[in-house]
């Protein structure tokens, strides 16, 4: 060969060898680019799926030595004692005189109901609760004192006092309750 054909062929290769070096470049210039494109691709989907996990799970960091105090004071709870005889006695006689006057107070509403109404009864304009209305007094029980229709109290808190009084000391003197409101 000759040697036209050796320059030739060496800047031929030459020129090859300058293209492969400047493709050699551009490829790994893409090739960094890529992989700084799929990083951040991988760091963005990392903290989107860390974000997840955090939404869903919580994360409790402990101290690893717990100080504990030495004495730790508290209130006592007492037990109460059982009740003797004596309370116990006391304790149904309490519960007897309540339910004793919560009967005499649904009786008295219950009588109140049934003479006037509450006084809102207007069917008999001669009625006694109506005369008592009047005149600025109350008589919704239709209590007459001696058989005197045109009795009236003062108040309603004495028409309840009086009912009351009267029904106790009937069911004191051992009437039952039909007896006694008979």
């Amino acid at each position: 060969m000759n040697r036209l054909t050796l320059n030739k062929v060496d800047k031929a290769t030459t020129e090859l060898e300058r293209k492969a070096k400047r493709l050699a470049k551009k490829a790994k210039l893409y090739a960094v680019l890529i992989g700084i494109l799929l990083t951040l691709v991988m760091i963005m989907l990392a903290f989107y799926n860390v974000s997840r996990w955090f939404d869903d799970n919580k994360v409790n960091f402990y101290v690893p030595v717990k100080f504990i105090q030495p004495v730790v004071i508290t209130k006592r709870e007492i037990k109460s004692p059982i009740p003797s005889k004596e309370q116990v006695k006391v304790y149904e006689e309490n519960k007897a005189k309540s339910q004793r006057e919560a009967m005499v107070e649904r009786l008295y509403q219950k009588t109140r109901q049934l003479e006037s109404n509450f006084g809102f009864d207007q069917a008999d304009m001669t009625a006694t609760h109506i005369y008592c209305q009047n005149i600025g007094k109350v008589n919704e029980i239709g209590y007459f004192y001696k058989g005197d229709r045109h009795f009236c109290f003062e108040n309603e808190a004495g028409q309840r006092k009086e009912f009351t009084y009267w029904l106790t000391n009937r069911i004191d003197k051992g009437y039952t309750l039909n007896e006694a409101f008979c």
